[in-house]
């Protein structure tokens, strides 16, 4: 099997905003803290894709190079036999498109990684989902708006490299440490989001970005879930070396962002 079989597409396929916990629990008051919101949808997918095309123009995002409304994995699919198609056999490549779908039940919005490509500085596609229509986390504009800033994020580092501190790797060297047990996916899958989220939570704090009530709080508990559980694995010395030089550097980049973190459990 080829070298690129040993990282799973899917590992690097980015999750979409998930509502979370309803609570947030704050070290300072050692109460449930409960935000009140609305639920009133005021976003409009009568036409998906022109309300995602309208979303993408307000956001200009940088990696972004444009967002499909694919909720039967037509489009994405497509994308995938052809970045794959003379790497591996045409059976493992339906493969890893069936792996990918099974992977997807809960997204609303993915950038469909393939590692041979990464750091070949051009933009990603974005892949929305059905599960868009009815998200609890996207019920205005501005919160497609936020979640296609997690999703920048994402084609960021699959365009310009993932970055380590003092250098950002591309593809072969990712498979290379991958294949050498230097790296497991779910650390750099588990970092990756890490850094979406606090990324979101950061332009949403800027004041620029009146997102509702419940995605603000599903933005605030993933991120928070993903730096707890990075940070459990800290403490407890199971992070690899390179894989601590991954999240060190997504820290001192987000270090504004753990301080509000850290108020919360």
């Amino acid at each position: 099997m080829n070298s690129i079989n040993k990282w799973a597409i899917g590992a690097l396929a980015t999750t979409a905003l998930v509502a979370g916990s309803m609570f947030l629990y704050s070290n300072k008051e050692n109460t449930p803290k409960r935000e009140m919101f609305s639920l009133e949808r005021t976003i409009s997918f009568e036409n998906p894709q022109r309300t995602l095309d309208e979303a993408f123009k307000k956001l200009n995002p940088k990696h972004i190079s444009e967002v499909i409304y694919d909720p039967d994995f037509i489009h994405s699919d497509i994308y995938l036999r052809k970045s794959l198609i003379g790497q591996i056999s045409e059976r493992e490549i339906e493969s890893y498109i069936q792996s990918t779908r099974r992977q997807s039940p809960n997204h609303s919005l993915c950038v469909t990684g393939v590692i041979s490509y990464v750091k070949d500085d051009k933009k990603r596609p974005v892949f929305a989902r059905a599960n868009m229509l009815f998200s609890p986390g996207i019920i205005c504009e501005e919160d497609l708006e936020s979640s296609l800033h997690h999703e920048d994020i994402h084609a960021e580092e699959e365009r310009k490299g993932y970055d380590f501190g003092d250098k950002k790797l591309n593809g072969d060297e990712l498979t290379r440490m991958f294949n050498n047990g230097d790296i497991r996916a779910e650390v750099i899958l588990g970092v990756g989001e890490f850094d979406a989220y606090s990324s979101q939570l950061t332009r949403i704090n800027s004041g620029n970005l009146r997102v509702s009530h419940m995605h603000l709080i599903s933005t605030t508990t993933n991120a928070v879930q993903s730096y707890s559980i990075l940070e459990r694995a800290l403490q407890r010395g199971t992070l690899k070396p390179m894989e601590l030089k991954y999240f060190e550097a997504k820290r001192k980049k987000h270090a504004e962002a753990i301080e509000t973190l850290k108020k919360y459990k």
